[in-house]
């Protein structure tokens, strides 16, 4: 390209100096120029081709060179602008970005310590606390964690008369609290404060997220509050009912041995005034002497009776192991005599052996036993023991097809003292069945009557845990006397 002449990007006429001539195809291919020198005489680069001092130029070139570089920077003003332009927005939205990336940091931070604080609070909650107080203390030291300014935050409990607090608690104008709410009252608050001033949030310096985290933990600690209050509640009760049941206990034992005293007496002094006072024809007075000897007897049959039921133990400790095979087998061979007498048959079916104290199983049983002997029918008596078992709870029958029991007795004939029958027909004293309640429900089970005019069925319910084998001992537990000889058999039959 000559002197003079004119070139521009695309290929058309522009002013360059003739020694330029060779860049002319490097500029119309589009690439951008960068013009390092200032001076005609200093080395400069053109399209990445150095320009060496040797080349000569004159003042009029000289000028034309700098007019095309003032040229070149003209035309690439914009794109400047527009670089640095982009490069400013660039960094903008990195900074943006980077700005919302650390605030969801740190709400994320956030919410991870209260989600941490809540899931300590349930696995507190969860636990089996000797009381209450104990509880709160445990709860009041992990609330602060769950505060965003968990180093300068204290917190305080207050609930049920009962209150729980960290070191250094006080009240101060940076306060959260929420009401803890038992049975529908107000019963105490949940409080955490800042002790020294934060940066102004969603409520005063705290979250939102924080409050509805307050509010959760007011509602769970009620919620266990009742929980613990319905239990001391309950123990209350159980230790007023324990000890009303013993002094019972000592009152019945105590007046059947006072009591026996007056009537031996009575009795003494009737039979010295028959004998000494009373001619041998006097049968009037002879007959009233004999109604006042029997009254003092059913006296004293009514308070061993009473003494008898208020004896029965309540030890739940203990473990007690009753091989019901072996005591039925005893009781049947007790009553052999009547069974002979009556022509009774009993049948025995295999029976569990269950956790209970042996003389207690041998009360129960002989005692339904004997009635059904006694409330006979007039056909042959005939008596069916047997079991039955499932995972829950193990079921012990005894039936009889005796006189039954009306219906609406069902329930009174397990009452103290209660009787259905003249006591010249049947003689006794009403205690039997109510012992019988009272010892089976002292270890947690359950007896009724099913009856009907052709005989009655005695169903006494135990939890499966109470059985322990159908055969064998344990050996932490007390044994049961060994069976009688030739009597332990599958199923026994007497009569």
């Amino acid at each position: 390209m000559a002197m003079g002449e004119t070139c521009d990007r695309g290929g058309n006429a522009s002013i360059w100096p003739a020694p330029y001539s060779r860049l002319r195809s490097d500029f119309m291919s589009g690439e951008d120029i960068r013009i390092l020198a200032e001076g005609v005489s200093e080395p400069r680069i053109c399209f990445g081709v150095e320009i060496d001092d040797d080349d000569e130029f004159d003042a009029a070139e000289a000028a034309q060179w700098r007019q095309a570089r003032e040229e070149l920077r003209r035309r690439s003003r914009p794109t400047n602008l527009l670089s640095r332009w982009l490069d400013r927005w660039r960094r903008g939205r990195q900074a943006r970005e980077q700005s919302r990336y650390e605030k969801a940091s740190r709400q994320l931070e956030e919410r991870v310590k209260e989600m941490q604080c809540l899931n300590n609070v349930l696995r507190i909650l969860g636990e089996d606390y000797a009381s209450l107080s104990v509880l709160l203390y445990d709860l009041v030291r992990v609330l602060p964690q769950g505060l965003q300014h968990s180093d300068v935050a204290a917190a305080r409990i207050a609930v049920a008369g009962r209150s729980a607090q960290t070191a250094g608690f006080s009240r101060t104008p940076w306060i959260l609290k929420s009401q803890v709410v038992i049975a529908n009252e107000v019963a105490g608050s949940v409080e955490v404060v800042y002790l020294q001033e934060r940066p102004e949030s969603h409520v005063g310096p705290f979250l939102i997220e924080e409050r509805n985290l307050l509010q959760q933990v007011a509602q769970s600690i009620g919620q266990a509050a009742e929980r613990y209050r319905f239990r001391d509640l309950q123990k209350l009760r159980s230790g007023q009912i324990e000890r009303a049941n013993a002094a019972l206990e000592r009152f019945a034992m105590t007046a059947s041995h006072h009591l026996q005293e007056p009537l031996r007496t009575i009795s003494s002094y009737t039979q010295m005034l028959v004998q000494k006072h009373v001619p041998p024809d006097n049968d009037s007075a002879r007959e009233y002497a004999r109604y006042i000897a029997e009254a003092v007897d059913r006296m004293g049959e009514l308070i061993d009776s009473m003494a008898v039921y208020a004896a029965v133990p309540r030890d739940t400790e203990t473990c007690y192991q009753a091989d019901l095979n072996t005591i039925v087998v005893r009781v049947v061979q007790e009553l052999e005599l009547t069974i002979r007498r009556l022509d009774a048959r009993v049948s025995i079916d295999p029976l569990p052996v269950v956790a209970l104290r042996p003389t207690h199983a041998e009360e129960v049983l002989r005692n339904l036993i004997e009635n059904a002997l006694k409330f006979r029918g007039e056909a042959r008596p005939d008596i069916r023991i047997w079991c039955e078992q499932d995972e829950e709870y193990c079921s012990l029958y005894i039936s009889d097809n005796g006189l039954g029991i009306p219906a609406e007795y069902i329930e009174k004939v397990f009452e103290l003292y209660a009787r259905l029958h003249p006591r010249e027909r049947f003689p006794g004293n009403g205690v039997g069945l109510s012992v019988c309640r009272r010892i089976v429900e002292s270890y947690g089970g359950e007896i009724w009557a099913m009856s009907s005019p052709g005989g009655t069925v005695i169903t006494i319910t135990l939890a499966a845990a109470n059985v322990i084998a159908r055969a064998g001992a344990d050996e932490d537990c007390e044994q049961d006397p060994a069976p009688a000889a030739g009597m332990n058999h599958t199923t026994s039959r007497v009569g």
